[in-house]
């Protein structure tokens, strides 16, 4: 199985682009491109929703370019710029077109972002993918501003006068702009406005992408939609229906998908560990073992100003990850510029195809992945309660916290949903994903799992009159900063890091703090919440005999930053370490920040995949396998040798922003 490299490519057809174009088939050989996938309409040359001669105008030049690289035996597909318009950028919809744009919730306009509701951008939208079909591309994407919200200057939407006639007949009442949205937001119940707003958003989307799918398949059946998309948690305010929506596009093929990569820019080890984990990783579990993903090389603002070739290949190898068929690489600008060979991208992507190709063809799929289960839905902007009702970003459900956590520390841990088979295994939940399950399931969960837990987490037991179930009788929160708790300090009597009583702190980029009264004698009380004058607060981490209770809330600025250190990657350890035998063993790395292990069971074979996202290399992989001492194939960048395993280090050195894979023989 080769791992395909899809260039996205640019040209303006108003310009002589000949030179541009054979400047291109050499950069393709070069490089090993598979597929060019060619710009329309699209960024700062994008004119916003055009006629539909403009668009047969941007098919001349599109068949052009397919021709020339058919000729190379070069693959061809379309990435039209534009679904909905990611925002206004100073366009205005033409009146003949008759598109009605989309309203924020205090009623701002745009003047080019479709209304995604409207039935003649519907019919308009579906009306250009037939005819983008008519050139028989390979792939035909729908760009990720395909969604209902960051369109600027719209934020949110839509509030239109026809959207909210359907919002009042289905809620069975009148009801102004501004009281339905205060009622999707309430800090209470989530109320039947929410529900409607919700429902009508996902489903018009799941209706658009049917109507697409049968324009383009009516003319071209053998093209492939395909859909871009970005943050799973972001989508899940506007209630997307993960499968319904890949299905009405995908006709008679596979869902073909790209995960977003979140790093435009090379970022630190944390950033990009933190996106890549709770962004990428789980897109790719939505979408399953069978679909096609081509997640993205994204170097804007282009050439090594942004991103050094060296993260570049990084990003192509770590997507390994997530079972690719190759990577969408936006590596020029989309204004006709083309091809940079400056930037010598040429040679880290032909340097690359090879190591990319050798794993690919080992097939390590997303079900075969082991370790944690760290447990999330699609639904929990439905039911999570909002904190204060002002914006649409108290809907954005938490529930991935772990999942970035645990990768940091080298933990094997896995996206996984809720199942009644989960038992006799460790799994993490944070936020409000406890309130997508019912008792029973909670119950069963609690009963038959070790579980790790966050604040939030404990806060819905109780309030759902489950604290019993881990030991807790009450709970209260205490704002951070509010004068309180000022540091965590271990009051076990064990060494974490060397360091006795250590402290770590609850006044700087940390959450909330949940105040816990148990009713049962904790296993132990790891540590302890003090204020400055040293008096305690109340106990902070704590282990009870079947959950790790991590009493924090995310922080609307810092996430869970603060527990990015050494000292909580020990605690955590520690008590996996000591959990009963009855719990599978768990794969890690031991004191390699940012080093996170992907540990796979593939028909009666062990494979582990290390990732160092960090800028630190190692001489030696300092690791916890499942197996005992032994022999491992390793896969590099330099080949495959054999190396060995003495149950506490892997005998070979892994450098900065490098993946390796290890087959245990």
């Amino acid at each position: 199985m080769s791992y395909e490299y899809s260039l996205r490519y640019a040209l303006d057809p108003a310009k002589d682009n000949e030179e541009r174009i054979e400047e291109l088939i050499l950069f393709c050989r070069e490089a090993q491109i598979d597929e060019v996938n060619f710009f329309i309409n699209h960024e700062e040359i994008g004119r916003g929703h055009i006629s539909l001669q403009e668009t047969v105008e941007w098919m001349k030049a599109s068949l052009q370019l397919k021709e020339r690289l058919a000729k190379e035996q070069i693959g061809f597909s379309l990435n039209p710029g534009i679904t909905l318009m990611h925002g206004d950028r100073g366009r205005v919809v033409d009146p003949l077109l008759g598109i009605q744009t989309m309203v924020d919730r205090d009623g701002t306009k745009a003047s080019a972002v479709a209304c995604p509701g409207d039935p003649i951008w519907q019919e308009y939208i579906a009306k250009n993918y037939g005819i983008y079909a008519s050139v028989e591309p390979e792939y035909l994407w729908l760009e990720d501003d395909f969604r209902h919200f960051n369109h600027k200057p719209v934020l949110w939407g839509c509030f239109c006068d026809a959207h909210m006639e359907r919002y009042q007949t289905a809620l069975g009442q009148e009801i102004s702009r501004e009281d339905f949205v205060e009622q999707i937001l309430d800090p209470k119940e989530p109320t039947m406005a929410r529900q409607v707003y919700l429902d009508i958003c996902r489903n018009e989307m799941n209706e658009t992408a049917f109507k697409i799918e049968q324009a383009v398949h009516a003319v071209s059946p053998q093209t492939k939609l395909a859909l871009m998309t970005s943050q799973p948690e972001e989508h899940a305010t506007e209630g997307r229906d993960w499968q319904q929506i890949f299905e009405n596009l995908s006709g008679d093929h596979p869902f073909v998908a790209r995960p977003h990569l979140p790093s435009y820019n090379e970022v630190t080890p944390k950033v990009y560990n933190n996106g890549f984990n709770r962004v990428s990783r789980i897109t790719a579990h939505l979408l399953g073992d069978d679909s096609v993903l081509y997640p993205e090389l994204e170097n804007y603002m282009y050439s090594r100003y942004a991103k050094s070739n060296q993260f570049s290949r990084f990003q192509l190898e770590s997507s390994l990850i997530l079972h690719p068929k190759g990577s969408t690489m936006n590596l020029f600008d989309m204004m006709g510029t083309g091809v940079v060979r400056d930037y010598q991208l040429q040679t880290m992507l032909s340097e690359a195809k090879p190591f990319l190709t050798r794993i690919s063809a080992l097939d390590l799929r997303i079900s075969e992945q082991r370790g944690i289960h760290v447990l999330y839905g699609t639904r929990g902007s439905y039911s999570i309660r909002t904190k204060e009702g002002a914006r649409r970003e108290e809907l954005i459900p938490r529930e991935d916290s772990w999942l970035a956590l645990l990768g940091a520390f080298g933990i094997s841990s896995i996206p996984a949903t809720y199942s009644r088979l989960l038992k006799n295994q460790v799994v993490a939940i944070s936020g409000q994903y406890l309130r997508q399950l019912t008792i029973e399931e909670i119950e069963q969960l609690f009963t038959e799992n070790f579980v790790l837990l966050d604040g939030e987490s404990v806060a819905v037991l109780v309030e759902r009159h489950l604290g019993s179930l881990i030991g807790v009788e009450s709970c209260e929160w205490l704002a951070v900063r509010s004068g309180q708790q000022s540091y965590e300090q271990v009051d076990n009597g064990h060494r974490y890091c060397g360091v006795k009583e250590a402290r770590l702190t609850l006044m700087q980029q940390v959450g909330d703090y949940l105040k816990i009264k148990y009713n049962q004698v904790p296993k132990q009380v790891i540590s302890n919440a003090y204020n400055e004058y040293h008096e305690i607060q109340g106990p902070y981490l704590v282990q009870m005999e079947n959950c790790l209770i991590l009493p924090v809330a995310w922080d609307e600025k810092d996430g869970w930053n603060s527990q990015y250190i050494s000292l909580r990657e020990a605690m955590v350890k520690e008590v996996i370490a000591g959990i009963k035998p009855s719990y599978p063993k768990l794969a890690m790395t031991n004191d390699m920040p940012y080093c996170n292990l992907y540990h796979y069971q593939k028909e009666g074979k062990i494979f582990y995949m290390i990732a160092n996202f960090s800028t630190e290399p190692y001489e030696v992989i300092e690791c916890q396998l499942i197996t005992a001492d032994s022999e491992l194939i390793e896969y590099s960048r330099q080949g495959e040798k054999m190396v060995a395993y003495d149950g506490e280090k892997i005998q070979t050195a892994i450098g900065s922003y490098e993946l390796k894979v290890f087959e245990v023989k």
